[in-house]
């Protein structure tokens, strides 16, 4: 969400330096590989998580959403069912919330982008490919390993992560 904001604000956006952690700039490759059979206890988690957002306390959904919405067993099910009817479009994952397009030059504010390319719910080929030098706002730092946000430090507790985004930002 904030690449995608910043992205649509480029040098309008009120902020001195940015930081994103394993975003999924893709969100159809992400759902794609959360979906994979490794990943199916996390997947199941996530999607139970967000049937309780979309159908809680307040939600304004009729009662053929809130069926549609409990009958889903995948995201790509849920999006089908809820997201998309919503957007009016077949694959609002895909055109409404990606972040990948806003790197491509748009982005104005210095940016760290941390990703392993070991994630295992974001995909490390989506950062591999792309062309870092298009834009120089971006600072990429793509270590082989870390997982999902799981950049633990030696010899400490705080995460490797929070020590490099906090040397970004004073430096940035």
């Amino acid at each position: 969400m904030l690449l995608k904001y910043l992205g649509e604000e480029g040098s309008a956006a009120p902020l001195v330096a940015a930081a994103a952690v394993c975003a999924p700039i893709d969100l159809a490759a992400s759902c794609r590989q959360m979906m994979r059979p490794r990943n199916r206890i996390y997947h199941r988690y996530i999607l139970g998580l967000m049937k309780l957002e979309a159908t809680g306390e307040g939600a304004a959904i009729s009662t053929a959403e809130r069926k549609a919405i409990m009958a889903a067993c995948t995201m790509w099910e849920y999006d089908d069912a809820f997201i998309a009817p919503r957007y009016a479009s077949p694959t609002p994952r895909t055109t409404t919330s990606a972040a990948a397009d806003a790197l491509h030059g748009a982005i104005r504010v210095p940016t760290l982008i941390l990703a392993a390319m070991d994630d295992p719910w974001i995909p490390g080929s989506l950062y591999r490919g792309y062309d870092w030098a298009s834009n120089r706002s971006l600072s990429p730092l793509l270590p082989e390993h870390g997982g999902h946000v799981g950049f633990h430090g030696r010899d400490s507790r705080q995460p490797w992560s929070d020590l490099v985004v906090a040397r970004f930002f004073d430096h940035g």
